[in-house]
């Protein structure tokens, strides 16, 4: 039964004839395809389905035919019926699967025969290979090479390629405004196997062979070019199979285009046989055709882009690793491929050499025995390209990547080829280059690239120690980090590489001396590598010229001006002392305590940092030489070597004390003397001088004394100095030296606290200074809570003015407490301006609260509402209309931010508690919903948004049905204490003033997606409760104009103004497409709620925006918009039936064309009424085509600017 009725039936369905197959092309009235045209396209997708169900043979047979009339659709000059017809072949072709495919390409070859219908072809080809692409493998398209390849060169070099560029066919056909033949290629070379790549080829080199244009031959480049990616994405084809390939390729093609080989055709005549008799003098020869004869086509003239195609697959062979030099086999194929190279680089095809020596700067590096025989020919020939295009001026476009590879495979060939050295002339010849090279930025990596090969493999000519100090004086002169870096990095592999002998102290004071540089940069650079030689070197040498270094870097520490390079000093003269033995660590330390005891204060400032970097160096060893450094260092805190001195000396003295306490600081932690009661009397007097610097007027001296008490405090626990407190009744034994903390504790105690104190009270504490003051602090609090537990009720009346009074906690707190209460009274500023700045913060303050608001709300969730009664009225406060209106300009931003981050948490306290329809809430709530509705318009786009989500929860906890039943009850008089909630109040006025407000968010050239979401969720919304109040009007209504308030709101008043938003959009701005999708997102929902009853009474309305987005054929139209219009037409279809829909849609066709055809004929008819407004039209037509031609030069000629018009230009004068 189906095979006899349902399948007969469907094919008479799908091939009957319309009244559009019968006209002619110009006689049709519309380009638009017919209801019914488009809605049978999809039915041979059905009837592929069911053949595939039914016993084998059947869909054998009647495929055929089915694909024949599919394919001819595709004739159809409607784009809708094109575009419907090829989802559906694409749909076939991946029911059917790559088996059948050849059978479909048959078809479509034997229904695309001509004209536009050859750019159709092409362009669905591409879209059923591409949807095959996953499921594709390699060799499924083998029976169909031919066929294709014929397809596209037909699009890309044939006549089809030429109507491509004549504006008039692109404008109207889609199809043809770009070629999709590269992207065929590139997938048919993915999927080809072995036994069909070389009918890939073919047509190709016919094309080359058979063409003189320029234009052709570019594009066949580019055609190989994608092709070469395929065929490195072929799973199938093995690294064997493509090097063979190649290897045949270049043995066809090399043979053609290598100078050596000599054209048969231009062999001249043999000499004429001296026995016969001359010619006739009086003969004369014919006339010379005009223009000179025309020379004859050669067969070689393209074929070096076959010769480029097989060298650039064999460089992505190398380049991905497909071929590497650990595979036997692939070293055996590789190997013939040597010789091809060679001959390629002396070719006069720039690209050729070029890849050659790409392939060589990969090939070099492999073991191959043929290099042993061409090795000396290929770098005579390198030598010669670099004559012959690395001189000044000639490395300009494809010469400068010939020369930049010429330059890497010399590299390469100089560093790993171990059997094969260059000669003294050509290494001369090859650092002239890197001389040169070298200050040019384009090309400063090859040239340290090509240095660094020449020095590891320690060759050696005169010239290369002046090339060596050159590359020196880069490393301190150049502005680049990079070029000083591989600068340095050269210097160093030529020291340590070459044996320099007495020319080494050369270059080490070469360095040295550039510490007085005068560029920081250069400074820096001086430092880097000489601390990277400290790391480098061997020993011995340091320590021969350890005195050599020390010194000008010792000087560098305390001269420099710049804090990076003294940081850079300190850590090259650290690592330099960490190499050296201890014995001559200590002669540099003997010169640092000369320094000690210099009358200088720089001196002694520069001892006392060094003295700290050589503790950092030995840690506990320097503990040996503490008998000496310690007294020493006790010399320069004494407290009267820092009074009645001259201001002048202020500074010098500062930084020596702040050096002297850091370097003792650098003692105490890695040496454990603090305790030792071998050194208790020098600590005893070195905690006295300590104390006495706490309140030195310096910050960095006090910040270094109130690190050293942290060290003390560390050392020690409160319980230790309570305790021995508590036991030093008795006389202390002679001899026995007590600590400083156990020398009259509470009042050192008392001492101690004062100067932390005050330490705080200074203008200029920083963060650092606080937070070591606060440790020292809470560490004497302990203690002072041990000696001086809670005192009695007759002591608590003591007020603190003498030093007798006890010093316990509560006098410590009280200290700290008066701190700040100072801070707050007295750090206040009183200009109108600050009080300004402070109201400003606290809205900031407010702005924060709102944020941490939402913050709690989120982690209690419901739990939250217990806080309600307090947080909802601040956060009522923030939006009040009232507080936003008649602020300084300056004042918007904050104020902004504060209204967007209070709604936000009002948003999330909606969503986390149930309390908008809580009666508990109903006042509070309807204040606040007036006070969002009123900031539905605010200027802020976040505002809006935030406000538009607000009552999106709104909506979200009413039913249409509930507002609408409401509304209907509310007939009588409201109970007293009842209070009504805000959407039951005035229901009809609240819907129109939102539904203006929403449509007006819309209207908004700021209007982002988000916003744009929630408004037309919110639109649906108020659609369905308008539709329940206002059902469709009677006739006699419908004639009345919306012109005042008190009109009804009924949802044909709100689609007209949707609609008006989407055509506004369309007219005005044209490249934006969100206005328009989201009416036409609304219109869908819209439509699906109205259901099939109440559809057909607006669809009149709705479907202009619908019909505009669907036909717009545009160069600027957006396809997503295109796709959404007709899919909601679908919907439309589906949801009132095809009578009502069509009717319709005819009827909005017919009105829209003869709208269109009567301002075509208004414009024709003024053209002869009214000339002038013609006139000007076109003028304005021409100026505004002239300005986008200038606006498109200036995009790809960014650097020259298009001179803009003058006002005096544009005047219109006398």
């Amino acid at each position: 039964m189906i095979v006899r009725s349902i399948l007969p039936e469907l094919h008479r369905c799908l091939t009957k004839k319309t009244k559009s197959d019968e006209e002619h092309k110009l006689a049709q009235p519309t380009k638009y395809a017919e209801d019914e045209e488009v809605l049978r396209v999809p039915i041979a997708l059905a009837m592929v389905k069911l053949l595939q169900n039914l016993p084998k043979g059947t869909l054998e047979h009647s495929l055929p035919s089915l694909l024949i009339k599919v394919c001819e659709f595709l004739r159809s000059r409607s784009k809708d019926i094109r575009n419907i017809t090829r989802d559906t072949l694409v749909k076939i072709v991946d029911s059917l699967g790559p088996s059948f495919f050849h059978y479909v390409l048959k078809e479509l070859r034997g229904a695309l025969t001509k004209g536009y219908q050859l750019h159709v072809l092409s362009f669905t080809v591409h879209s059923l290979l591409k949807s095959m692409t996953a499921i594709l493998r390699p060799g499924d398209l083998d029976n169909c090479v031919q066929s294709l390849t014929e397809v596209f060169s037909k699009e890309l070099f044939g006549q089809v390629a030429e109507e491509k560029e004549v504006e008039g066919i692109v404008g109207k056909l889609f199809e043809a405004r770009s070629s999709k033949s590269y992207d065929s290629y590139e997938i048919l070379a993915k999927f080809i196997s072995k036994s069909s790549l070389t009918s890939l080829i073919i047509p190709l080199k016919e094309v080359l062979d058979s063409t003189h244009s320029h234009k052709i031959s570019k594009k066949v480049q580019e055609v190989l070019r994608r092709v070469t990616l395929g065929l490195i994405e072929n799973k199938e084809l093995k690294e064997e199979t493509l090097l063979i390939f190649i290897h045949g390729l270049a043995n066809e093609a090399l043979p053609l285009i290598t100078p050596d080989q000599k054209d048969k055709s231009n062999t001249s005549k043999p000499p004429p046989d001296p026995r016969l008799h001359p010619p006739s003098t009086f003969l004369l020869t014919s006339a010379p055709p005009r223009g000179g004869i025309k020379p004859s086509g050669n067969q070689k003239t393209n074929m070096h882009i076959l010769v480029d195609f097989g060298l650039q697959l064999l460089y992505m062979l190398l380049k991905r690793s497909r071929v590497v030099a650990s595979n036997t086999q692939n070293l055996q194929m590789l190997d013939p491929f040597i010789e091809i190279l060679s001959n390629c680089l002396s070719s006069k095809h720039v690209k050729i050499v070029t890849t050659s020596l790409r392939c060589l700067s990969w090939m070099l590096k492999f073991p191959l025995p043929s290099l042993k025989d061409h090795i000396t020919k290929i770098t005579n020939q390198l030598f010669v390209l670099l004559k012959n295009y690395a001189t000044a001026g000639g490395a300009q476009g494809e010469n400068f990547e010939l020369v930049v590879s010429c330059f890497k495979t010399i590299t390469v060939l100089v560093r790993d080829v171990k059997f094969h050295s260059v000669d003294t002339n050509q290494l001369q010849i090859l650092l002239g280059y890197v001389e040169e090279d070298m200050h040019d930025f384009n090309r400063q990596a090859t040239a340290f690239g090509l240095l660094k090969a020449i020095l590891s493999r320690k060759l050696l000519v005169p010239e290369i120690h002046e090339i060596i100090g050159k590359v020196a004086q880069l490393s301190i002169t150049a502005d680049a980090p990079n070029v000083r870096l591989q600068s340095r990095q050269v210097v160093l592999q030529f020291m340590l590489d070459y044996p320099l002998g007495k020319q080494l102290k050369k270059h080490l004071e070469f360095y040295v001396t550039n510490l007085q540089f005068e560029l920081e940069s250069g400074r820096e650079s001086a430092l880097e590598m000489l601390a990277t030689i400290f790391s480098s070197f061997p020993q011995n040498i340091l320590t021969e010229h350890a005195g050599f270094f020390f010194v000008p870097m010792a000087a560098s520490l305390v001269n420099d001006e710049s804090a990076q390079c003294r940081k850079l000093t300190a850590l090259a003269i650290k690592s330099l002392l960490s190499k050296l033995h201890s014995d001559q660590r200590d002669e540099l330390l003997n010169i640092t305590m000369l320094w000690f005891q210099d009358e200088k204060v720089s001196h002694r400032r520069l001892a006392a940092q060094l003295c700290g970097l050589f503790t950092e160096v030995e840690s506990a060893k320097f503990e040996r030489h503490m008998p000496t450094v310690l007294p020493l260092i006790l010399q320069q805190i004494e407290p009267g070597r820092y009074q009645g001195n001259e201001p002048q000396s202020l500074k010098e003295l500062d930084h020596l004390l702040f050096n002297s306490l850091t370097a003792l600081g650098k003692l105490l932690k890695e040496i454990n003397i603090i305790r030792n009661p071998r050194w208790t009397e020098d600590m005893n007097a070195m905690w006295v001088s300590i104390q006495s610097h706490l309140l030195h007027p310096h910050t960095w001296v006090r910040l270094a004394t109130a690190r050293l008490f942290g060290l003390l405090f560390a050392a020690w626990t409160p319980e230790e100095i309570a305790q021995s407190e508590g036991v030093r009744k008795p006389k202390a034994k002679p001899g026995k030296v007590e600590e400083y903390v156990q020398q009259d504790t509470r009042q050192k105690l008392r001492e101690l606290s004062i100067a932390f104190c005050t330490q705080l009270q200074s203008s200029y504490v920083d963060q650092e200074l606080a937070d070591q003051v606060v440790k020292n602090l809470v560490f004497l609090a302990q203690v002072i809570k041990l000696l001086n537990p809670p005192l009695k009720e007759k002591h608590r009346t003591v007020v603190d003015n003498s030093d007798e009074k006890p010093t316990d906690l509560k006098w410590l707190i009280r200290k700290m407490c008066r701190e700040a209460k100072f801070e707050a009274a007295q750090n206040q500023k009183s200009s109108l301006k600050v009080c300004y700045d402070k109201w400003q913060q606290l809205v900031s303050h407010r702005r924060l609260a709102a944020q941490l608001c939402g913050l709690f709300t989120e982690v209690e969730s419901a739990k939250f509402e217990r806080h309600m009664p307090s947080v909802l009225p601040l956060i009522l406060q923030q939006i009040e209309p009232g507080r936003y209106q008649g602020n300084k300009p300056q004042s918007l931003k904050e104020l902004d931010h504060l209204l967007f981050n209070s709604l936000t948490a009002l948003g999330k306290l909606l969503k986390e508690i149930n309390i908008i329809r809580n009666p508990r809430w109903t006042e509070d709530m309807n204040a606040m919903w007036v006070s969002i509705q009123s900031h539905l318009l605010h200027p802020h786009t976040w505002v809006r948004l935030a406000a538009a989500r607000l009552f999106g929860l709104l909506f979200a906890a009413w039913t249409p049905e509930e507002i609408v039943q409401s509304e209907g009850v509310r007939k009588p008089k409201a109970k007293p204490g009842k209070v009504e909630e805000y959407v039951q109040q005035d229901t009809r006025q609240k819907l129109r003033e939102l539904s203006i407000a929403f449509c007006t968010q819309l209207q908004s050239s700021y209007v982002d997606q988000e916003l744009a979401d929630q408004v037309v969720k919110n639109l649906v919304f108020l659609a369905q409760v308008i539709k329940l109040l206002n059902p469709p009007l009677k006739e006699k209504h419908r004639t009345v104009v919306d012109n005042s308030d008190e009109k009804p709101t009924d949802l044909k008043w709100l689609i007209r103004k949707m609609c008006r938003e989407a055509k506004f959009e369309a007219a005005q701005n044209q490249k934006s497409s969100l206005k328009r999708s989201s009416v036409l997102r609304w219109l869908a929902a819209v439509a699906v709620n109205l259901g099939r009853s109440d559809l057909p009474d607006y669809i009149e309305q709705m479907l202009p925006p619908i019909y505009a987005a669907s036909v717009d054929s545009s160069l600027q139209a957006d396809p997503a918009l295109k796709s959404l219009a007709l899919e909601i037409l679908e919907l439309m279809k589906n949801t009132v039936g095809v009578d009502v829909f069509t009717r319709a849609y005819s009827t909005l066709h017919k009105t829209t064309s003869e709208r269109k055809e009567a301002r075509k004929r208004q414009k024709a008819q003024e053209a002869v009424s009214n000339p002038e407004v013609a006139a000007k039209r076109k003028i304005k037509k021409h100026v505004a085509k002239k300005e986008a031609k200038k606006r498109k030069i200036q995009e790809f000629r960014p650097s020259k600017q298009v001179k803009k018009k003058k006002l005096q230009d544009m005047a219109v004068m006398e």
